[in-house]
């Protein structure tokens, strides 16, 4: 769903090729740090 939104937002020219296809690794990556922050802190 993430990949879908914002490739939809890339095609409409909303957002840069190079950042709509890279914006949901960096999403989950970033969900990911937090959750792991917040278990080891």
């Amino acid at each position: 769903m993430a990949l879908s939104a914002s490739l939809s937002l890339g095609r409409r020219g909303m957002l840069p090729p190079l950042v709509a296809a890279w914006m949901p690794d960096a999403l989950f990556a970033f969900a990911g740090a937090l959750l792991f922050r917040r278990r080891h802190a």
